[in-house]
């Protein structure tokens, strides 16, 4: 199962059981842009699918593989 990237753009943090909010000033979400991994500060060791949000307005969708988020942002809206 690999869900879609427009099922997260209607989503929430409510909506999900594990969620990654970042915020303007995080270095991690230029990262999330460019479609790069990003490596998880909390304790998520097992594989799960995350939501991506940006204060709370959904971005897409990342699978954390332990404890990195591996960057599932459509290839065609990445910045280059």
């Amino acid at each position: 199962f690999e869900p879609s990237h427009a099922l997260a753009r209607g989503l929430t943090c409510q909506d999900t059981r594990i969620c990654l909010d970042l915020g303007l000033e995080d270095a991690r979400l230029e990262a999330y842009f460019h479609g790069k991994n990003i490596p998880l500060n909390s304790d998520i060791r097992s594989t799960a699918w995350m939501l991506v949000t940006l204060e709370g307005h959904p971005l897409g969708w990342g699978k954390a593989v332990a404890g990195v988020l591996k960057n599932f942002y459509p290839h065609g809206l990445r910045l280059v």
